[in-house]
C-alpha cells in the first residue's frame, strides 16, 4: 500500500483503476473516459477501449469485503498481478492473485493465501517475476521481517509457490527495471537500487518516493520532497547510465501525492495527486511542455472522488482489441452495462 493505513481506509470508498492509454508518436494523450460508481465496490477488474468504452468487459469480480489495493500489469505480456485485503480475517490478511488474460474462461489464481499480513506494493516484471513489499504472516516460529519478497515466474503455478526474501527493508514502493537486473525502491531515507546479481543496494537520492524506471532503463523518475514537507512538490529525473544533470518538474498544487509512472513510449511522465477533493492525473512531456490532465471523469451525481489507481496494459491481449483501458472500479457508465 502506497499510503498510510488510514488513507487506504478512505480509499476503500473511492474508485480504483488500471489504465491503458493509446501509444502515440507525440506527447499528446487523447481520449476521455467517463465513469461512475454505482455500487462503490473497488473489487472489480475490467478492460475497455480508450475511445470506445461500450466495449467494456469484466475480468474479475471479487467479494465486497475483499477489495483490491495494489496491482501491476505485465509489460508486453498477458499477466495481471494484484493483492486483496481480506477484511473478514484478523489482521487484514493480504492475498496475492494472478490473472492470465490468455486463459478462457478468465479466472484469478491465488498465489499467496494467508502468507502475508499486508502487501505495501506489488510489481510484475516482463518475464513474470513478481516482487512484493510485505511482512509475511507466521503461525509458528519467529516472525519474518518486512522486506522485498520475490515470487519467481517458475513458481507462479505451484501450490504454494516458493517465496524468497531479497532484501530486508522498510520499503514503501518498488519498481522492476526493464531488464530485470535491478529493483528500485523507496524508504524513509530515500531512493535505492537493488542489484539482483550482487544482492547489494546503492542509494541514488535522498528524500524521494514512487521510483519509476524509464522504459529504456536509462533514467529513473521519483517524487521529491524537501525537509519539513509532508508531500512531494516536484518530480526529479536522474540518469543511471550516461552522466548528466537531473531534470526537475514542478507539480500542480495538491493535498496528497498518489502515484508516478512513465508513459509506455517514454515521452511523458504521468503523476497522480489528490486535489480539489478528487484524484487527478497529469501527463508531463519529458522534453518540456504544459501538464495535460488525463483520465478525467464526468462528475455526474454519483462520483466518488475520481480514479485513484492505474497501470499501463499491453497494446493488445489475445482476446481484446488494441487501444484498451484496463480498469479497476465500480461500474462504467456505458449502455452495455445497463
Amino acid at each position: 500500500m502506497k499510503h498510510l493505513f488510514k488513507k487506504h481506509l478512505l480509499k476503500w470508498f473511492c474508485l480504483s483503476l488500471v489504465a491503458l492509454l493509446p501509444l502515440t508518436t507525440n506527447a499528446k494523450f487523447n481520449g476521455k473516459v467517463e465513469v461512475v460508481t454505482l455500487s462503490g465496490s473497488p473489487s472489480q477488474l475490467q478492460i475497455t477501449r480508450v475511445n470506445n468504452t461500450d466495449r467494456t468487459r469484466l475480468l474479475y469480480q471479487g467479494e465486497p469485503r475483499k477489495p483490491i489495493w495494489e496491482l501491476s500489469v505485465q509489460k508486453n505480456g498477458p499477466l495481471i498481478a494484484f493483492n486483496v485485503i481480506d477484511y473478514t480475517k484478523p489482521f487484514f490478511n493480504a492475498a496475492v492473485y494472478l490473472i492470465n488474460t490468455n486463459e478462457i474462461p478468465l479466472k484469478a489464481n491465488s498465489l499467496a493465501q494467508d502468507i502475508f499480513k499486508v502487501v505495501w506494493d506489488i510489481d510484475i516484471s516482463q518475464n513474470g517475476d513478481i516482487i512484493v513489499i510485505s511482512t509475511p504472516f507466521v503461525r509458528k516460529g519467529p516472525p519474518m521481517k518486512r522486506g522485498i519478497y520475490l515470487i519467481p515466474h517458475q513458481e507462479l503455478y505451484q501450490a504454494p509457490p516458493k517465496i524468497t526474501l531479497l532484501k530486508e527493508t522498510d520499503a514503501r514502493e518498488v519498481d522492476w527495471s526493464p531488464n530485470r537486473k535491478q529493483i528500485a525502491y523507496s524508504t524513509a531515507d530515500g531512493i535505492y537500487l537493488f542489484n539482483l546479481e550482487t544482492e547489494k543496494s546503492i542509494k541514488v537520492h535522498h528524500r524521494g518516493r514512487y521510483p519509476a524506471f524509464s522504459p529504456d532503463g536509462r533514467k529513473i523518475a521519483f517524487a521529491h520532497y524537501d525537509l519539513g514537507e509532508d508531500e512531494p512538490r516536484e518530480i526529479r529525473v536522474i540518469p543511471l547510465i550516461a552522466p548528466g544533470g537531473r531534470q526537475v518538474f514542478r507539480l500542480t498544487e495538491h493535498s496528497s501525492f498518489d502515484d508516478l509512472k512513465w508513459s509506455p513510449d517514454g515521452k511523458s511522465i504521468v503523476y497522480s495527486v489528490y486535489a480539489d477533493k478528487r484524484y487527478r492525473h497529469f501527463a508531463i512531456p519529458f522534453k518540456g511542455g504544459p501538464h495535460e490532465e488525463i483520465l478525467t471523469i464526468d462528475p455526474g451525481n454519483d462520483r466518488i472522488n475520481g480514479i485513484w489507481r492505474f497501470d499501463w496494459a499491453p497494446s493488445a491481449y489475445a482476446v481484446e482489441p488494441t487501444n484498451r483501458l484496463t480498469t479497476l472500479w465500480g461500474k462504467l457508465k456505458t449502455d452495455s452495462l445497463k
